[in-house]
């Protein structure tokens, strides 16, 4: 007679920190579970913060976003990026550089992360292209400028609501971009050869 396989079910007491440097909690996964080929966990973005830039070479990726505003930079360069929010399902292809960055000041970004690789950090490699802090530092240095020229704007029109209002706008964009590159140059390894 075979022996039946048995459910198993893992309450994770604590997180632990991933190789992307972000909160985790580990759920399914070879260690766990005994998982031939997926890993299943919850990870957090802390408020503010940046994972480290990465790729997991050999696997894919499936995230659903249970809470927050997102911003992932990826593919060469990690030059394109896409928001996701709450509810949101998310595929990375295998071998695809990424870097989530939490939009939110205030709240953590909390998502659920399933990889067809059973060890699931094994496979987490940093990527950091040459040149990438100094294109960050560009960015922030170009962005910097940019809000000083709109709150002299700002001054010039402050007698026209309507103005200001667009200003402002403007200025609440750029303030959140220079917030995500400042938390993308934080966690940023040394440019890799």
């Amino acid at each position: 007679m075979t022996q039946e396989a048995a459910i198993v079910t893992i309450r994770p007491e604590r997180e632990t920190m991933t190789r992307q440097r972000l909160p985790n909690f580990v759920g399914v996964s070879q260690a766990t579970a005994g998982s031939a080929a997926l890993a299943m966990n919850v990870v957090i973005i802390p408020a503010g913060a940046a994972a480290e830039a990465h790729l997991h070479r050999g696997y894919e990726t499936a995230i659903y976003l249970l809470s927050g505003r997102v911003q992932t930079f990826y593919g060469d360069g990690l030059g394109q990026s896409v928001i996701n929010e709450a509810g949101d399902f998310i595929f990375i292809p295998a071998n695809v550089p990424h870097q989530p960055v939490n939009l939110s000041q205030t709240e953590a970004a909390q998502a659920i992360v399933a990889r067809n690789d059973p060890n699931e950090q094994e496979s987490v490699e940093s990527y950091a292209p040459a040149g990438m802090r100094q294109n960050l530092q560009q960015t922030l240095q170009a962005l910097t400028t940019q809000l000083n020229e709109k709150h002299h704007a700002l001054d010039r029109f402050a007698h026209q609501p309507a103005a200001t209002n667009l200003i402002d706008a403007e200025i609440d964009q750029l303030e959140t971009q220079i917030r995500v590159t400042k938390a993308r140059l934080a966690v940023l390894v040394t440019d890799l050869p």
